[in-house]
């Protein structure tokens, strides 16, 4: 029987620190959750510093984005109209000026009532937008920490020595599952020059 191992990983690699309060970073999320709220089109782009990317997956636009970044925003907003947020938790990385934001999205699609499970991830410079995720299961799959791997949860996948390794990245996010034959300890590295060999003496901005 398979044995399966499910994680989310918030990735700052790369990324000096700026300096921000979590408190500011708080009000910047909160200030993009609005602008989300009334579908301010203009608003949540003009939040993007120069360069930018965003990942979008769930929604009618999939996929990356760094020159248009009204399109997947507009595109949303003619699926769904957002109503309110409940159930809101924020992971705050302050060295880091990156934010996950997750929550439950009431909205209305069409004539229905709906309900979604969405993760927003930022990372600021300032106050503008660098990189970021946003991701809503309305037309698409999305991952979930639920112990399984679903037909098209996961974009990318490997497999070696019977163990398989589903994945999907954006710009800050990196969702991965195992799946393994066994019942020990499974583990994934990513290093394809070191092979992790020397890890313990290793730090993080080796995998920038």
């Amino acid at each position: 029987m398979k044995r399966l191992v499910a994680a989310l990983f918030a990735l700052t690699v790369g990324l000096s620190a700026f300096g921000s309060s979590l408190e500011g970073l708080e009000e910047l999320v909160f200030a993009r959750i609005r602008a989300f709220l009334a579908e301010d089109v203009a608003a949540l782009a003009g939040g993007y510093a120069a360069g930018a990317e965003s990942f979008f997956a769930g929604t009618p636009l999939r996929g990356f984005f760094q020159e248009d970044l009204t399109a997947p925003w507009a595109a949303l907003f003619g699926e769904i109209d957002p109503i309110s947020v409940g159930k809101l938790n924020l992971h705050l990385i302050g060295e880091a000026n990156t934010v996950v934001a997750e929550f439950a999205l009431r909205a209305t699609r069409g004539d229905e009532l709906i309900s979604l499970p969405v993760i927003w991830g930022m990372v600021f410079s300032g106050e503008e937008v660098v990189q970021e995720d946003f991701l809503v299961p309305l037309v698409g799959a999305i991952p979930a920490v639920d112990g399984a791997v679903s037909e098209g949860e996961y974009p990318h996948a490997a497999a070696a020595a019977g163990v398989e390794f589903h994945w999907m990245n954006g710009t800050v996010l990196l969702f991965g599952a195992l799946v393994s034959p066994g019942t020990g300890w499974v583990a994934v590295g990513f290093d394809p020059e070191y092979r992790m060999t020397g890890w313990r003496g290793r730090t993080s901005s080796s995998l920038g």
